[in-house]
């Protein structure tokens, strides 16, 4: 904080001082000056007591940033009131001007500029220290703005080619995915346990890798805007009895008791999404899970939205990080010192999908005891609406 009082002081002021019209001129052109100066250079000011004693102009208090450009406005100001014998026009109407161009610039009228060759030479510095206050923050805003275009090319960029990668490796991926179910299947002849142990793992990586790439092509269509969903009456039961049937093994092979308790449930949306949707919060609570806990998938409906329930006895979320969860790429301590696998774009995924349907999502976590998370999607009815999208 930066304080100063200005004075009249003994030896007299300037030939204005005992005209209260001309002090009164004065006191409010430099006040608005100040408070103007502050608003362009993102400065508050603030006043103690009545902002500006009117008698005798006692007391100055201006707190914030920018403290060059405040301590030449009031060392300009003290030697304006100490120093110098000028007429009130010299000095109050260049300041008078000052402020007004501080308003005009606060509401975007931005490249103009004070006179600097008006006034006393005090004055002159002060209009010239102000233009230059302005021309910085120009040169700084539009270096800004070049740096965010910039920024939002690369990221476009990004987007576009995660988006081409993502495309490229289904192809791929579908093939191995393909090969591995039909040595699984015996198509090309009896396998050992040893090579059905083998062709299990590549199996699960697949499965794990597809699972990313399909949440990477989410992200995309969610980061164009583009997150169209199909509008299908479905049977959400459906939906969820896949996801834990396809999950069950992993469920298996963690030790872990998955248990669905579902009840019919009607809606309108895109069974892929929502399949999507239900698969990120199952497999996460798999994954989150330590042996002998349990999984909980539950449907439930009431008379307008039916709630996707996924409860589980692991690791729970620390009470710091939760506001962060479902922030995109968020990883909790817990997954980190674990070595859990994850990229972090789950719920977030999971939490567009239920926004694009018109449904919501919501969480409860207790660190060291688990975590439920709340899917809802809005009933089928006879003419109802379709979800936003």
């Amino acid at each position: 904080m930066v304080v100063r009082r200005l004075d009249r002081g003994d030896g007299g002021g300037y030939s204005a001082a005992d005209d209260p019209t001309a002090r009164a001129r004065f006191v409010s052109a430099l006040a608005d000056f100040s408070e103007m100066i502050a608003a362009a250079d993102s400065i508050h000011t603030v006043a103690s007591d009545e902002r500006v004693r009117m008698r005798g102009l006692r007391t100055w208090v201006l707190v914030g940033g920018s403290a060059a450009a405040f301590a030449m406005t009031l060392a300009a100001a003290l030697a304006i009131v100490r120093g110098t014998r000028r007429t009130a026009e010299e000095i109050v109407d260049p300041i008078e001007e000052m402020a007004a161009v501080a308003r005009l610039d606060t509401v975007g009228g931005r490249g103009t500029r004070a006179r600097t060759d008006d006034g006393p030479a005090e004055v002159r510095a002060l209009a010239q220290a102000f233009n230059t206050l302005l021309d910085t923050r120009d040169d700084y805003e539009a270096g800004r703005e070049e740096q965010l275009s910039r920024l939002e090319e690369l990221d476009r960029q990004k987007d576009a080619f995660v988006s081409t990668v993502s495309h490229e490796l289904r192809t791929p991926l579908a093939s191995i995915v393909g090969y591995t179910e039909m040595l699984c299947d015996g198509d090309r002849g009896e396998l050992t346990s040893a090579q059905h142990r083998l062709v299990g793992v590549v199996q699960r990586n697949a499965d794990r890798l597809r699972g990313l790439i399909e949440d990477l092509l989410i992200l995309s269509r969610i980061e164009a805007q583009n997150l169209d969903i199909a509008h299908e009456r479905l049977d959400l039961d459906e939906v969820v009895g896949n996801v834990t049937e396809s999950l069950q093994p992993a469920a298996d092979r963690a030790g872990l008791a998955l248990v669905e308790q579902v009840e019919p449930a009607e809606v309108i949306g895109d069974a892929l999404l929502l399949e999507r949707a239900v698969t990120n919060l199952v497999s996460n609570a798999i994954k989150f899970t330590l042996g002998g806990g349990s999984v909980t998938v539950g449907l439930t409906v009431d008379e307008h939205v039916a709630t996707i329930t996924v409860a589980d006895t692991g690791s729970g979320i620390p009470e710091a990080e939760q506001e962060h969860l479902g922030t995109r790429f968020f990883r909790s301590s817990t997954s980190q010192h674990r070595s859990i696998p994850g990229t972090g774009l789950g719920v977030n995924i999971v939490q567009a999908i239920a926004d694009a349907h018109g449904g919501g999502l919501d969480f409860d976590s207790v660190e060291g005891e688990g975590t439920t998370f709340r899917l809802t999607v809005p009933l089928w009815s006879a003419g109802a609406a379709s979800p936003t999208t």
